[in-house]
């Protein structure tokens, strides 16, 4: 009986090992070098490298408006990736990156109280969104979500209320901001250098993400006529329309109102071009100038 069992033991051993074998000169030998290749291409994308805007100086040369360097965090269209794995990414930064509201009303004005969702803007606007987005006005806001979670693939048993109504924003911002392979999606602006830590330290939670450094504007006194020197923020798709044959592109930062607005000509650099080189798992190994940036012109 004893004999029997080992010769059994013995066969199911030797066929195991015989399967191992196979499959290790399949990947070896046989599919080798494919899979070598596979393990060691590399995927370069152009981004563009913004130039610093040009300072704002009193009437004794003292810089009130200048410049620093900021981090901000992108992340990278991949065609192997699939929209639920995009959701888990999104996801995962949303939870890291503690950044202000990155969307206007115009993106997805709905709120969540009491575990409902509902329109936050007044009725005339929640009106002219629905229409502009292709819904009927009478459409609830759980009718705009589940809407949106079929199209965005945005698994309503994986995550809560306010964690797909992030991920459905950002989602619509994406499309809003014309995110491709051509153009990465700017998740957040001048982030803490320990946010930026975490996302290197995990960065298998992060696949196809990249945290580039760029100028950002730097007031040192925020209280001196802060609205005469005014501010700088994204384009809006009107000042896009207005705009797009100066060079600005959907992605681009203007001026705002102010200094900023006024002299935004002359305050405005030339923007250059960069690469950044990943491995086939959407990780960032390197990044590369092509084109250096041109700062703008100081003004007094």
């Amino acid at each position: 009986m004893k004999t029997r069992r080992y010769i059994i033991f013995y066969v199911l051993f030797a066929l195991t090992a015989l399967m191992i074998g196979a499959r290790l000169i399949n990947l070896q030998i046989a599919n080798g070098n494919y899979y070598r290749e596979k393990s060691n291409s590399r995927t370069v994308r152009s981004v563009e490298l913004v130039a610093p805007r040009g300072e704002i100086l009193d009437r004794n040369g003292r810089a009130i408006v200048s410049n620093r360097t900021g981090y901000n965090v992108y992340i990278l269209s991949n065609r192997e990736r699939t929209s639920t794995q995009l959701n888990k990414v999104i996801h995962n930064l949303s939870k890291k990156v503690k950044s202000k509201s990155r969307f206007s009303d115009d993106v997805l004005p709905i709120s969540v109280n009491d575990d409902k969702y509902e329109f936050y803007t007044v009725k005339e606007e929640s009106r002219k969104w629905k229409k502009t987005n292709g819904y009927n006005e009478n459409d609830s806001a759980q009718k705009v979500m589940d809407s949106l979670c079929e199209k965005y693939g945005i698994d309503t048993e994986k995550y809560t209320k306010k964690q797909i109504l992030a991920i459905a924003a950002t989602r619509i911002d994406m499309v809003k901001r014309g995110f491709s392979m051509a153009s990465p999606y700017l998740f957040a602006e001048d982030i803490p250098i320990e946010e930026i830590s975490v996302i290197k330290e995990q960065a298998e939670k992060f696949p196809d993400v990249s945290v580039i450094t760029q100028p950002v504007r730097n007031y040192p006194y925020p209280t001196l006529g802060a609205h005469v020197l005014g501010r700088v923020g994204m384009i809006s798709a009107q000042e896009y329309e207005e705009n797009e044959d100066d060079g600005y592109n959907i992605n681009s930062h203007i001026g705002k109102d102010g200094i900023e607005k006024y002299l935004e000509k002359h305050l405005r650099g030339e923007n250059g071009s960069g690469r950044i080189e990943q491995t086939a798992g959407g990780y960032s190994v390197g990044h590369n100038v092509e084109k250096e940036p041109i700062a703008g012109k100081s003004v007094n």
